[in-house]
């Protein structure tokens, strides 16, 4: 009888099903309700998890930028597959229009920069709508997407710099802590200092 084999989730590489037993294991349930075993090396099961929660944080970036853009253009649908293939390309550096083109993976604008850039864009993005012809909302979405990846850059710059400032914060707020105890250390101390204990030897 042939020997059976497991395959690693992450890796892809296999094993002997004898040897399962040294894999991490989960059982997940597929969409029509049959449970199916899978398994990871132990040493690549950390980074699934770790991939998983990039995905998760991946999703949730993502769900904020199309919610800006939703009350920019004050929708409740989403745009047009077109629309979100241009969305895809900034995000994984990609042009699907070149001719000649490799796929890649999440190597270009993260989505929580795009939302940033949405948000540089809203008064650029109302002028064009007030002063333009748009035939329709498709090439309204279309411009604004233009207009968004000319701020992609400063969007960068202004997150780099709200990051560095808030690490600035949280030592300035550290330092503040650690003077607060200081001081009540030293008060502490002269407040005991300062006590006298003097009725408590009686009258000579």
């Amino acid at each position: 009888m042939a020997e059976r084999y497991v395959k690693c989730q992450f890796c892809e590489q296999t094993a002997p099903f004898k040897q399962r037993d040294t894999l991490a294991h989960e059982v997940k349930v597929s969409s029509k309700g049959k449970s199916v075993n899978q398994y990871w090396h132990r040493e690549c099961y950390p980074k699934e998890l770790e991939k998983r929660e990039f995905l998760l944080n991946e999703q949730k970036q993502k769900d904020e930028m199309f919610e800006t853009v939703k009350k920019i253009y004050k929708i409740n649908f989403s745009p047009s597959k077109s629309w979100w293939e241009m969305i895809a390309d900034l995000r994984e550096g990609t042009n699907r229009y070149q001719k000649f083109w490799k796929k890649k993976y999440k190597q270009g604008v993260p989505f929580n920069v795009i939302k940033e850039a949405f948000l540089l864009s809203v008064q650029d993005i109302e002028w064009a709508r007030m002063s333009k012809n748009f035939k329709t909302l498709e090439h309204e979405m279309r411009y604004g997407l233009i207009v968004m990846q000319g701020k992609v850059n400063d969007a960068f710059r202004k997150m780099k710099t709200r990051e560095q400032q808030s690490k600035i914060n949280e030592a300035m707020e550290a330092v503040h802590i650690e003077d607060m105890r200081d001081n009540r250390e030293v008060s502490f101390k002269k407040t005991q200092q300062d006590r006298d204990y003097s009725y408590l030897l009686g009258d000579d």
